[in-house]
């Protein structure tokens, strides 16, 4: 095993590049928008008309962070296949909320779905209520999901941590606020299309250096990573198949009322478009699953061969380091392709927090009829980043 491998400055131009492409997008429809006068109704829900697919991929990959791209082939190197049930569940979490949240979300028209809880309880203490934990959680997941691409840079660049995070929460924040819902959709797809095709070429690679899926399969096999049929009811187990698929089935399934799905599912015209988007994401799910388990199963294959565990041999201090540790060796003869699965990393992390940015629009709707200084003083700032970035 070869230490001191780093990126190349090839890889940080990849990288780079998937980080400019969303802030350009960004200023794209922030400048066709103030040309074009935009309504707050465009800006907050691009104009209610948006395209099925599009929003769809912006669905799913909002809930494919780092913390999913880092953590499944870390989950498959270490503890085994089990794991795939996660992305079964979520399938069949989306198909629930097609017939159950679709047709119950979109004909309200809601820009936030805490007005849910004041069309149904007619209470705005209710409503401020739940904004205030749905911000509070999603700052506390946001936090988990900026720091995953920062153990990356750290693991293969050295880089100091707050150098990326400062980098990821700045690209985010400025291509989010300048562009609009709009901006977020179509900033999605890209890191969407970027997440599925670095993925494949990982899988390719590194399936060429081992010698082959089928002896992917056989050293995983061997070293009892292909664990599909752990099915204990026992409540110590780390995993089983029942305690994954149905856990994971009622996570997804409440996803579906979180505030980025609801405003995904309420700027589609009608119910059926609605329904179809979350419909499309339950293959999308396990196609996600496939890639990202068979990578950690092709670094299992690959260090076995290598007779070297990073983890054991101090290569890497954190198992969330893994994945990109071993693209690093995997593709170390090919410039640029480490940069690549970084530029996943980024997009999945990206679009996370991209979706995050719909709290202040909540925040919006349930403090601006009460004068409350605080939400002007907010709007402000966030008003005058938009106006001086374009």
């Amino acid at each position: 095993m070869v230490e001191t491998i780093t990126y190349s400055a090839v890889d940080f131009v990849v990288a780079g590049l998937m980080l400019a492409v969303p802030t350009g997008i960004g200023i794209r429809y922030a400048v066709r928008d103030a040309r074009r006068a935009a309504t707050r109704e465009e800006y907050l829900m691009g104009g209610r008309h948006m395209a099925v697919l599009p929003v769809a991929l912006s669905t799913f990959i909002t809930f494919v962070s780092a913390v999913s791209l880092m953590g499944t082939p870390a989950e498959m190197y270490f503890f085994g296949a089990v794991g795939y049930s996660i992305y079964m569940a979520m399938s069949l979490g989306h198909i629930i909320a097609a017939f159950t949240t679709a047709p119950l979300i979109n004909p309200l028209k809601l820009t936030s779905v805490y007005e849910y809880l004041h069309l149904r309880y007619q209470s705005k203490g209710l409503q401020m209520f739940g904004t205030l934990i749905g911000m509070a959680q999603t700052m506390i997941y946001q936090a988990v999901v900026l720091l995953l691409p920062a153990l990356a840079l750290q693991s293969c660049a050295d880089l100091p941590l707050w150098i990326s995070l400062f980098l990821f929460g700045a690209v985010g924040t400025v291509y989010t606020t300048i562009g609009g819902f709009k901006s977020v959709v179509w900033t999605d797809v890209f890191q969407a299309g970027v997440v599925f095709f670095g993925l494949l070429i990982i899988i390719i690679k590194g399936c060429i250096e081992v010698g082959g899926i089928s002896q992917v399969w056989h050293l995983s096999g061997e070293g009892g990573r292909l664990n599909f049929d752990r099915l204990s009811f026992d409540p110590r187990t780390r995993h089983s198949q029942w305690g994954i698929f149905v856990g994971f089935t009622l996570l997804w399934y409440f996803n579906s009322f979180s505030q980025p799905t609801a405003q995904r599912i309420s700027c589609l015209g009608n119910v059926r478009r609605a329904r179809m988007c979350c419909l499309i994401n339950a293959p999308v799910s396990l196609l996600t699953g496939v890639l990202t388990c068979f990578t950690g199963l092709t670094a299992y294959a690959y260090y076995t061969l290598q007779r070297c565990d990073p983890l054991q041999a101090g290569l890497i201090s954190n198992k969330n380091q893994l994945a990109p540790y071993f693209v690093l060796h995997a593709m170390a003869d090919i410039r640029g392709f480490s940069g690549l699965f970084l530029g996943v990393i980024s997009s999945g992390s990206l679009s996370t927090l991209s979706s995050g940015k719909p709290y202040h629009f909540t925040f919006q709707h349930v403090t601006s009829s009460t004068h409350n200084p605080f939400f002007h003083l907010v709007n402000f700032i966030i008003s005058a980043c938009r106006k001086h970035c374009i």
